[in-house]
């Protein structure tokens, strides 16, 4: 491990195995391919790549936030290991690669029996972990639409249909207990079984609270109600997790939220109590984000209550 990035160029074993697994409900199932020697040199270029480009002067390692998007030089970091977040070893993607030796070979004969979400390729390391190199694609989709094949040897001539076809492109790599994201949303697909797209949810909670004033800003049943919603809705998930960068710098005094409140339900004491802390149950969570955010408002043509549907700040 260099300065907690993954293995160097040059630092991975000799003898690659390949992966290719599929979904059965909510988890990931694989198999292990037997790899001929021949596939070596070009599985071991996939992964030089992929290693140059993290290892890169220029690229930027950062640590994992959901709802975040990673730039063309940026590579998201989870690190079961130091964090809370999310326990990496038990995700199945993880625990397929961890295991890779002890996968069952996949038979010439069962190609055609899953669709597969994604491959693998796996090398040993000198620190004992093994590394995985993921693509969330299926190997055999070009392979399944009709397509021919042909070579041209000055004249055209046709080609065997290939039983896979690998790209040089890698999503996200797996080392041990750490996680290095290229495509955070396939990442968060490939590993929704341990809730990576919620992570960060209780954190978020906390900020939004520091927003409003403080941890007594919510009473105990709304923030088990906010993080119950959260982690069951993707999108009040993703909300909470934009609140602090909206709101950078600002406080909201609980007097004034109250009196939104007052103005903007027939009911606001399912929203805030008479001192303006949070009550709602989780059937108000996401009334009680439409408020804060400040997305209600009456159109001062009609004179109609309305809500927006988009969150943005504009100059008068």
């Amino acid at each position: 491990m260099t300065n907690g990035l993954p293995l160097s160029v040059g630092d991975l074993g000799t003898d690659p195995r390949l992966l290719v697994g599929w979904r059965t409900r909510s988890k990931l199932d694989g198999r292990r391919l037997d790899v001929h020697e021949d596939t070596h040199e070009a599985l071991r270029e996939i992964a030089d790549a992929c290693l140059d480009h993290i290892h890169a002067d220029d690229t930027e390692i950062r640590d994992y936030q959901s709802f975040s998007t990673l730039e063309s030089d940026q590579v998201f970091r989870v690190d079961s290991d130091d964090s809370s977040t999310v326990d990496l070893e038990s995700a199945s993607l993880v625990q397929l690669v961890q295991e890779s030796n002890q996968q069952e070979l996949l038979n010439a004969s069962e190609l055609a029996e899953h669709h597969y979400a994604f491959y693998a390729i796996v090398w040993g390391s000198a620190d004992g972990d093994q590394i995985g190199f993921v693509r969330k694609r299926n190997a055999r989709a070009t392979l399944e639409k009709g397509q021919r094949f042909f070579r041209y040897e000055e004249t055209l001539k046709s080609a065997a249909r290939p039983d896979f076809v690998l790209d040089t492109d890698v999503d996200l790599v797996v080392h041990g207990s750490k996680l290095y994201m290229l495509n955070e949303n396939s990442a968060r697909t490939l590993l929704n079984d341990v809730g990576l797209a919620s992570a960060g949810i209780t954190d978020n909670l906390t900020a939004m609270k520091d927003i409003l004033g403080g941890s007594s800003s919510l009473t105990p049943g709304a923030s088990a109600a906010f993080i119950a919603v959260a982690r069951r809705k993707i999108n009040v998930a993703r909300r909470l997790a934009k609140i602090p960068a909206f709101f950078d710098g600002v406080t909201i005094d609980a007097a004034k939220l109250r009196l939104a409140a007052e103005a903007r339900f027939s009911d606001p004491d399912t929203i805030l109590d008479s001192a303006g802390v949070i009550c709602v149950s989780e059937e108000g969570v996401e009334a009680a984000l439409d408020l804060i955010e400040g997305r209600l408002y009456m159109d001062d043509v009609s004179g109609e209550e309305r809500r927006a549907d988009r969150l943005s700040r504009r100059s008068k």
